[in-house]
């Protein structure tokens, strides 16, 4: 379904995983506004991975005909995803420290409790599709033993 952008993904996750490593040697200096626009960036990563969620939650449901304008929305934040680390960084010079801390931590709090609550979800749509499963058998096999 969206296997275009999970190689991009991986190849960006992978890139600031080595960046990080980077960073605790001389070699990588990063400024707080470079942070903040990762921290948009990622915040953007973790509502497409939401959005993906909610496509596959309608896709299994069959609720709607179309999921096109989750895709679209998908779309979006992936691009937003983009933007935030290519162009936010030139947009944001003026901007003060202060101001570029108080954003970054709340950005980073807001990603962090959607991711927190995306893997719940996932976890909770897993435990039940194994349920259903696990009771479905159970139930075919007392229907068969009548």
């Amino acid at each position: 379904m969206l296997k275009p952008t999970t190689t991009l993904t991986k190849w960006l996750g992978i890139a600031f995983v080595i960046l990080s490593i980077f960073r605790l040697t001389p070699i990588v200096n990063l400024n707080g506004k470079l942070l903040f626009c990762f921290s948009i960036a990622a915040f953007f990563l973790i509502l497409s991975d939401f959005i993906a969620f909610l496509i596959d939650t309608v896709n299994d449901k069959k609720k709607l005909k179309s999921s096109r304008p989750l895709y679209s929305i998908h779309s979006i934040f992936l691009g937003g995803a983009a933007l935030a680390i290519v162009l936010l960084p030139h947009l944001l010079a003026n901007v003060s420290t202060k101001t570029i801390n108080a954003w970054s931590d709340s950005v980073t709090l807001a990603g962090l409790g959607i991711a927190i609550t995306l893997i719940g979800l996932k976890f909770e749509r897993v435990n039940k599709s194994i349920f259903d499963t696990e009771f479905k058998e159970t139930n075919h096999e007392e229907s068969s033993k009548i």
